[in-house]
């Protein structure tokens, strides 16, 4: 089972999995779009409309679950399928890695066998 702590950052609570070794459960979606926006040094901005379309999507596809309404402030945690979805999505995205890697290194095996040729 994951252990789970609560980090109280930027006036909003993220829900951290200690066991995946990285932040993986969702606060509010105004805690998402700060921690989104600090994880990637400000290159992935995302609007809330942008967010709480996804956040609806997520909600419907049960990766993630709201837990709180506070108001207007709606707080969610992800579930055992959005771990799986999350875990599957960074294997997928770094086999992408790994075959942009293999092309660059034959791409440079084509230029160096075809200097030789040439």
């Amino acid at each position: 089972m994951a252990a789970y702590v609560i980090n109280k950052k930027l006036n909003c609570t993220i829900i951290t999995d200690a066991s995946m070794g990285c932040e993986t459960c969702i606060g509010t979606g105004t805690c998402a779009i700060e921690f989104i926006d600090k994880h990637t040094n400000g290159r992935v901005q995302i609007g809330p409309a942008t967010l709480y379309t996804i956040l609806g999507k997520f909600e419907k596809e049960k990766y993630i679950k709201e837990i709180s309404v506070e108001g207007r402030k709606r707080t969610y945690v992800i579930t055992e399928k959005g771990k799986d979805a999350y875990n599957t999505e960074l294997v997928r995205l770094r086999q992408c890695i790994l075959d942009s890697d293999n092309v660059q290194s034959f791409n440079q095996y084509w230029r160096d066998r075809h200097e030789k040729t040439t």
